[in-house]
């Protein structure tokens, strides 16, 4: 394993340990951004899920400023739950289509286009 790291990291190796201590909370904003990396990087192979058409880069949302009542029901219309997209499911029907496109319709592209 040694032989495929360049030399300057194989010479590293050989350094004395610091004595300088760091307090765990020097690294929580490290690690804590590492770790919305590889969250992020997980999430941008979920390209064919629609959460990820509503909802591009993780984090905090910009809905905080609503109540909650409101953030949910912009959410609900973000991921296209609404009665008008989904009834078909209750009432055990085909998805309905659009008719100018011949694909499903959805919130987004039909009801609320941008």
């Amino acid at each position: 394993m040694l032989m495929s790291l360049p030399n300057h990291l194989k010479s590293a190796l050989n350094l004395s340990m610091s004595a300088v201590k760091c307090p765990a909370t020097d690294l929580y904003s490290d690690v804590a951004n590492h770790c919305q990396r590889l969250w992020q990087a997980k999430w941008d192979g979920c390209v064919s899920n629609k959460l990820h058409s509503v909802k591009p880069l993780l984090g905090y949302s910009n809905l905080s400023r609503h109540s909650r009542q409101d953030a949910v029901i912009l959410r609900r219309l973000g991921i296209g739950r609404t009665q008008l997209i989904h009834s078909y499911l209750l009432n055990r029907q085909d998805q309905p289509e659009s008719s100018p496109c011949d694909c499903a319709l959805t919130v987004l592209a039909h009801v609320l286009p941008e």
